[in-house]
């Protein structure tokens, strides 16, 4: 099996979960009031700039640029990146019918950005960090 595959299998597995599915709606239909671009600024700039660290529902804690950085060593560009630079292909969203147009490695970010509760972290502070956002 190849690396792609195994991971399709987990997005699969972990977009099947309802408020996985959801989130994951919600960011790709611009309805949550986050963006993709959001997303991507707050870790690559603000969590950065800002060593923005929380802890995490099991209590541990997660600095957000440290962890997003070793994810993309981890995964490359090719596997984890938010914006559809590569390949893309009709996929049904577990447990719906309806279908979208991405990448694996969109998929991926997005489920990394649910999993590590970035989405979350971003509404609760959605006022004071993009007052600090710079477009």
């Amino acid at each position: 099996m190849s690396k792609s595959t195994i991971l399709l299998t987990s997005i699969n597995n972990f977009y099947n979960e309802e408020k996985n599915r959801t989130k994951l709606m919600n960011i790709l239909d611009k309805t949550s009031g986050i963006s993709l671009r959001n997303l991507e600024w707050f870790i690559t700039n603000y969590a950065k700039k800002n060593n923005t660290t929380y802890t995490t529902q099991d209590g541990k804690l997660f600095t957000v640029h440290c962890a997003y950085k070793s994810s993309l060593d981890g995964y490359s560009k090719k596997l984890f990146d938010p914006f559809c630079r590569s390949q893309k292909f009709p996929y049904t969203i577990p447990g719906t019918s309806h279908e979208i147009h991405t990448t694996l490695a969109q998929l991926n970010f997005i489920k990394w950005c649910i999993k590590n509760n970035i989405i979350d972290y971003i509404s609760n502070n959605k006022t004071s960090l993009f007052n600090k956002q710079v477009t």
